[in-house]
């Protein structure tokens, strides 16, 4: 609809799941990280040689690192809920091949193995992009979240830290935090989040 809309440029959308099947899903979504970071860190790698050799996109079908690298920029990476978790964990980990990110509803959970306080957090988030010489032009974080979502007082705090710690590289541009007013933790707000942010990245003619 948004393409139809005019609303955005054509774009090939990938719906994917940690879960490498049903029968690791638990009644516990905060078991679930130990796949959230192995997705970010091996199984995006296995997305993105299936999705750009498979079909047409700016990469041409060159799948080699050089041709993903000059590509970037046509290419986004998000998440809902824990799926924005991934979100953070491939902005920190795989920044080389996504201009854009999209985390919905969710914060970063980096460093949760050390028990990372919001500095350290803002450290292992931004390693990655300032490691590659990326500045506040190189990517665009486009974070959102419902405003009765319990997880905006989970998300603001981190993205507070990372604006005054990395202010040369956290910009108001480069990363931005969009409130969806009235929506909670729900597939509508999905829909309202998805709508705004997309044409941010990929805008229409």
């Amino acid at each position: 609809q948004l393409t139809s809309a005019g609303a955005i440029a054509p774009t090939i959308v990938v719906f994917a799941t940690y879960y490498p099947d049903r029968s690791f899903a638990t009644e516990d979504y905060e078991d679930d990280y130990a796949l959230n970071r192995f997705f970010a860190t091996t199984e995006i790698d296995t997305l993105i040689e299936t999705v750009e050799s498979r079909y047409t996109t700016f990469a041409r079908g060159d799948t080699s690192d050089e041709s993903l690298l000059a590509s970037r920029r046509h290419r986004a990476f998000g998440g809902f809920s824990m799926g924005a978790t991934t979100t953070w964990d491939v902005f920190a980990l795989r920044p080389q091949y996504f201009y854009g990110y999209m985390p919905m509803a969710g914060e970063s959970w980096i460093g949760r193995e050390e028990d990372a306080d919001e500095e350290r957090i803002g450290q292992l988030v931004t390693d990655g992009a300032l490691r590659a010489g990326y500045g506040p032009s190189d990517f665009r974080i486009l974070a959102s979240v419902g405003s009765e979502d319990p997880a905006l007082w989970d998300m603001t705090p981190q993205i507070d830290e990372l604006r005054e710690d990395y202010p040369d590289l956290m910009t108001e541009d480069s990363l931005q935090l969009w409130i969806d007013e009235g929506e909670s933790h729900s597939m509508d707000s999905v829909d309202n989040q998805v709508e705004h942010n997309l044409p941010l990245l990929f805008p229409g003619k």
